[in-house]
């Protein structure tokens, strides 16, 4: 079971200097819930804060979801972000391709989600850092909050080892 390299209350926790401290130069990072609350269509200001600082640091970010095309691109442009939509996360397919976009080594790029079975074992399948945050919202599809009780089972194991 992969657990989390770092897990955060926010994105916000991984700013440049974070990133500088710990040789990374580049960030994946998922859209639902991670920066963009589920069922609402705004990004959170201080959400939006943090992407125009990575921007303006020239961290280069890809936007990595399983969200269809035109949602991820639409966001994506307003933060600055590359767009990469329909991941099927947790599989590699899409985190190789961030990869090339991002034309950054593995070893150099953070995956930042609120989801474990997505976003952070397909990272750590691949040897990428990876933070797991705080969902910005208790609302979700079925099938995520079925999910996330796994996840706080899986959590707790391994919290107590």
């Amino acid at each position: 079971m992969a657990i989390p390299n770092y897990y955060y209350r926010s994105v916000r926790q991984v700013t440049p200097a974070w990133l500088a401290e710990r040789g990374l130069s580049a960030v994946i990072v998922d859209l639902d819930n991670t920066i963009l609350p589920r069922y609402t269509d705004e990004i959170p200001a201080d959400i939006c804060a943090w992407a125009a600082a990575l921007i303006e640091a020239r961290v280069p970010v890809a936007l990595l979801s399983n969200n269809h095309r035109k949602r991820v691109a639409a966001y994506a442009k307003r933060l600055g972000f590359t767009p990469l939509s329909g991941a099927v996360k947790p599989l590699p397919f899409a985190y190789l391709r961030a990869l090339r976009r991002l034309a950054t080594p593995r070893r150099k790029v953070v995956m930042i989600g609120d989801q474990l079975f997505t976003d952070i074992c397909g990272a750590a399948f691949l040897g990428i850092t990876n933070v797991m945050v705080l969902p910005l919202s208790q609302r979700d599809l079925a099938h995520t909050l079925l999910l996330r009780k796994l996840e706080a089972v899986c959590m707790r194991h391994r919290c107590a080892e």
